[in-house]
């Protein structure tokens, strides 16, 4: 059964979407060459969705339907490049399993979890849908994406029911972003040697902010095949920030130890290579602040042998012998100001303020309209403020900001619940990586403008699977997760 609704599902939505989407292909160009017009959707999709049916149905003939969904979800965050249409791979898996889900239970008659998180999610589709009024096209697309998300956060809650389900989750989202991190690293090479950017289906009008120049040459800001250097950014970031936490708790073989640095390796120079600052800044805030909280009895040390550096470095400033040294100071301080006074930063900045003021003026109650928060700000390629909270408030006003800082907060503090109840080193390293690598994500939300992440939205569904698994586990083995010891972490 389960079999022929896939199929069914995937055939519909081929059909459905083909005289709709179609237009699409005109703008969108595959490894730099242009894909003909008259090309089907059905007949695109069909070589592409080919592969991924069959593993679907031979994962569900082997009754390991979770599995397949998770490692499918991972894979669909990280292709969106790899489709020419709007529809991508992980809209499809969302919607095929979400279907999928909801007629095994209606005919099983399962129970299904529901959240706060999901209770939250409602309240805020809800502000959106009323901003369809004003926001009339934008607001009604900005819905369906973020019915998408809210599909996305109950699956995995109601998929990942177990500790051998999240940790599986865990690992192959690890190993799948190092896998884009190593696409990164090659298209880097590819691009440096040739001038051919290898990156998927993305728009001219995108590539354009993909271009870097460095001392050594032109280079490409790596998107891997997420479609934008800033999303494969932040899934390098936070899952460096997961492996890090994983590598510092939980006792492991030498031989997973070092695989995991080589790991760690690959990631970092995948986030190199993507040369977004705001991203480095903040895992170099975050990374000693993990630091730290692992080696709390050397704290005072760590202090101290910080503020000698910094001692050192002020002293040293003025002396000859050191230029070398100097000059980097300098070269780091004068591309700070210029940054601030001509750069990029001052752009942000400014339109940041053009945003809030109109906030503040025009709409402050609900909002312009979902996506419309733009229009308040002056720039000349239509660009909104460049900060997730100034966008919900522009775009649904106090009230919907106020049900956007209710879900953020309501995770953050559940993630932060279950660091203090877990007890045991590998319960402790999962729950550590995860609370540091939400709250480097949302450090990025203030310097970017889309709130509706879907990879976001994604941790936010991992913490709640966590905390339901915590919640379910605390009558029966009080708070310990010690089932974890027996899994094969790597």
């Amino acid at each position: 059964m389960i079999q022929q609704l896939i199929i069914g599902i995937f055939i519909g939505i081929l059909i459905v979407s083909d005289p709709f989407l179609v237009a699409n292909l005109q703008s969108k160009t595959l490894l730099g060459v242009g894909v003909p017009f008259e090309i089907s959707i059905i007949t695109l999709i069909s070589f592409v969705t080919g592969g991924i049916l069959l593993f679907l149905i031979q994962q569900t003939k082997k009754a390991d339907v979770r599995r397949a969904f998770i490692i499918l979800t991972v894979i669909g965050l990280q292709t969106d490049a790899l489709s020419p249409l709007p529809i991508a791979l992980g809209d499809l898996v969302i919607g095929v399993y979400f279907s999928i889900f909801i007629v095994i239970c209606m005919v099983k008659k399962s129970e299904l979890k529901i959240t706060i998180i999901d209770i939250l999610n409602l309240s805020f589709l809800l502000f959106i849908m009323l901003a369809i009024s004003s926001g009339y096209i934008t607001s009604s697309l900005a819905a369906v994406k973020f019915i998408k998300l809210m599909m996305l956060s109950f699956l995995i809650v109601n998929l990942c029911t177990d500790r051998e389900g999240l940790i599986f989750l865990i690992k192959w989202l690890i190993i799948i972003t190092t896998i884009s991190a190593f696409i990164g690293i090659l298209q880097e090479a590819v691009y440096v040697f040739t001038g051919f950017p290898v990156v998927g289906f993305i728009d001219a009008k995108n590539m354009k902010h993909m271009k870097e120049i460095t001392d050594f040459g032109p280079a490409l800001k790596v998107p891997g095949f997420t479609g934008s250097y800033i999303v494969i950014a932040f899934l390098l970031s936070t899952n460096i920030i997961i492996t890090l936490n994983i590598l510092l708790y939980i006792p492991l073989t030498a031989l997973k130890k070092i695989s995991l640095w080589v790991i760690l390796l690959i990631m970092s120079v995948g986030l190199y290579l993507t040369f977004s600052r705001v991203t480095l800044m903040a895992l170099g805030v975050i990374v000693p602040l993990v630091i730290i909280g692992r080696l709390q009895k050397y704290l005072l040390h760590i202090s101290a042998l910080f503020l000698l550096l910094l001692v050192v470095v002020s002293i040293t400033i003025n002396f000859k012998p050191i230029i070398h040294v100097t000059d980097i100071y300098r070269k780091v301080q004068d591309a700070v100001l210029q940054e601030r006074s001509w750069g990029e930063l001052r752009i942000r900045l400014q339109l940041n303020r053009e945003g809030l003021y109109g906030f503040i003026n025009r709409h402050p109650l609900v909002g312009i309209g979902a996506g419309k928060s733009n229009r308040y700000c002056s720039h000349f390629y239509g660009w909104g403020a460049h900060n997730a909270l100034i966008r919900v408030a522009g775009d649904l006003g106090i009230i919907g900001l106020i049900v956007y800082l209710c879900i953020i907060l309501y995770s953050l503090g559940r993630i932060i619940v279950i660091n203090i109840k877990v007890r045991d080193p590998m319960d402790i390293g999962v729950a550590r990586g995860l609370l540091f690598a939400f709250s480097l994500y949302l450090i990025l939300l203030q310097f970017d403008s889309v709130y509706q992440g879907v990879y976001l939205w994604f941790l936010i569904g991992v913490i709640a699977a966590m905390d339901s698994i915590l919640l379910r586990t605390t009558s029966k083995v009080k708070n310990s997760f010690v089932g974890w010891r027996k899994l094969d972490v790597l």
